[in-house]
């Protein structure tokens, strides 16, 4: 199949030397103690990715309160503050906006409902 003489052409792949930008710190050792307490099941979906996809460690760790509401550094309590989420219901979380189109994001329970799933009382 040729392509049309008109259509666009779609260049990828520019290697950009220098980007400046601020990122915020995440402690991986609290991702290991959300996930050895919490497990490997999104809490939105339900779904384990080990089962579905048989690759294991497809997972996300979402923190409760947004790392970019914090100021600085801070103390993270894995048990309270941290939840499995599959990527999928990762990206949902983040894709809210509020009233002035900065992001925002919704909770779990938020994204439960979406999805026709009962709340859970913690989120």
């Amino acid at each position: 199949m040729g392509q049309c003489a008109n259509a666009p052409i779609y260049e990828e792949g520019e290697r950009i030397a220098r980007v400046l930008r601020e990122e915020i710190k995440r402690n991986p050792e609290a991702r290991i103690a959300c996930l050895a307490e919490k497990g490997y099941r999104c809490i939105v979906c339900e779904n384990d990715l080990e089962e579905i996809y048989g690759v294991s460690g497809i997972i996300h760790v979402h923190h409760l309160k947004p790392l970019h509401e914090s100021i600085g550094i801070g103390v993270v309590d894995p048990s309270r503050d941290l939840v499995p989420v599959c990527p999928n219901c990762h990206a949902v979380i983040h894709s809210k906006r509020n009233d002035f189109g900065q992001p925002d994001v919704y909770t779990p329970n938020e994204v439960r409902a979406m999805l026709g799933l009962p709340p859970l009382e913690e989120y």
